[in-house]
């Protein structure tokens, strides 16, 4: 298996099979005059040209996981009918009941279902295993099929790797001699950490609850267009210095520590493949004293070492961390996971130098599921994307580390710590101090 299937696999074996949030959907809306051959045909392509929706994964002796590719097989699609229903109204029901059940490790990691309407294909639904393929995989894999469906070359396809290409490159001298760089860099970053341990994420016995909230503003995209025409970076290293900015007035020594997701999507052919090449990486940023500006500097300093070692071995930053037994050998003190989930750009409807034209009251937040356990080690995760005309964020946490309150008054804080950035551009430590003071009084 490769590194990023490896890094995915301990988080799918730790949940023992309850591990349908793992199922990762899109749809593809068909134009009219498709005919059923042909969305058949569109699909039976992409599963040929990509074998990561054709492999199946076990563990052997030793425990080892392995992937298996399969040169043949067969895939059930299913046809259903929408009508007297509204096809977008079906469209939503079938992808929910495709993502209701967790995949097994030994069948073919995607799942189809094609809804018509009077026999009329109109939408492609497709739900995929994490195990397979990540974030960016499947934005790659939607946009093929669409270029299938119209008879189009999509390009990249040819050049993308395969995941045993990848697994050669990992096994190869060079890969070595980069896992070795990135398992030092992981020692360092273990060892700075502070010395105090989070409380139990059972909270005193009892088994753990996560709660996860959703938030989605308008007026914190805009602000985060306003910022990035001002220090011209993009929308995710802003998104990074605010969470940094949070994590780090939180913190008794105010000091951001935190795992950062690593696309590892270096290069045009790993940014072609449909795979799993995510891996979470160390990341820490001293804030102390620092104004809105420099902090954006120190964060993206500190953000490009990280990704530049979000390539390791898992096996051998487990034994670091975890030791041969699965207990901490250190205590690791990362609770905090951020995803930054933003492809494209975020909308912005402000004139440039002007105040944006939204407000928090305009923001939508709301609870969307609870969970009894997450990703070892995982106490609080965010992920930010991209929902025009907005900006989305969601927030999951043990409520023993993050009470219900407090996930609700973090979200807020993004939110008014970059209001805040984008009207008073020189932001000074004591004015992002008091911002979150506000929230909490």
């Amino acid at each position: 298996m490769t590194w990023g299937q490896q890094w995915m696999w301990r988080e799918a074996v730790w949940f023992d099979g309850d591990h349908a949030h793992l199922n990762v959907p899109f749809t593809v809306e068909l134009p009219h005059g498709t005919t059923l051959p042909t969305a058949l045909t569109a699909v039976r392509v992409l599963v040929e040209q990509h074998e990561s929706l054709r492999t199946t994964f076990a563990e052997t002796a030793g425990d080892q996981p392995r992937q298996a590719v399969a040169s043949t097989g067969s895939l059930r699609v299913s046809v259903c009918e929408a009508s007297p229903h509204p096809a977008d109204h079906w469209r939503d029901q079938v992808e929910d009941a495709l993502m209701r059940t967790a995949f097994l490790l030994d069948e073919w990691p995607i799942r189809v279902a094609i809804v018509t309407q009077d026999g009329e294909p109109r939408h492609v639904v497709v739900v995929l295993f994490h195990l397979a393929v990540d974030g960016w995989a499947v934005a790659q894999l939607r946009d093929h099929l669409v270029h299938l469906l119209r008879a189009e070359r999509s390009p990249g396809v040819e050049t993308g790797l395969q995941p045993h290409d990848q697994a050669t490159y990992e096994a190869s001298e060079r890969g070595r001699r980069v896992a070795a760089s990135s398992l030092a860099y992981w020692k360092q970053q273990v060892a700075g950490l502070r010395a105090e341990c989070p409380p139990p994420a059972s909270g005193g016995g009892g088994p753990a609850t996560y709660r996860e909230m959703y938030m989605e503003s308008r007026a914190l995209a805009e602000a985060i267009c306003r910022l990035s025409e001002v220090y011209r970076v993009g929308a995710p290293t802003l998104m990074l210095t605010i969470w940094s900015a949070l994590l780090g007035l939180r913190s008794p020594v105010q000091k951001c520590e935190s795992m950062i997701y690593c696309s590892n999507r270096v290069g045009p052919r790993r940014r072609a493949a449909a795979g799993t090449f995510v891996q979470d990486t160390p990341f820490s940023v001293d804030v102390r004293g620092l104004s809105f500006p420099e902090l954006l500097s120190t964060t993206v300093r500190s953000a490009l070492l990280a990704y530049r070692h979000g390539q390791y071995d898992p096996r051998a930053v487990a034994r670091l961390v975890y030791g041969h037994s699965g207990e901490a050998r250190h205590c690791v003190g990362l609770p905090f996971s951020i995803n930054l989930n933003l492809s494209g750009e975020v909308p912005c409807r402000a004139a440039a130098g002007g105040t944006p034209a939204s407000s928090p009251g305009d923001t939508i937040l709301r609870w969307t599921r609870d969970l009894s356990q997450d990703r070892m080690g995982r106490r609080v995760y965010l992920v930010t994307f991209a929902r025009p005309p907005a900006l989305g964020c969601l927030l999951r946490a043990d409520t023993s580390f993050l009470t219900p309150a407090e996930i609700d008054v973090f979200l807020r804080a993004m939110e008014s710590l970059a209001l805040a950035a984008a009207k008073r551009p020189r932001l000074t430590a004591q004015d992002m101090s008091g911002v979150v003071r506000d929230l909490t009084a």
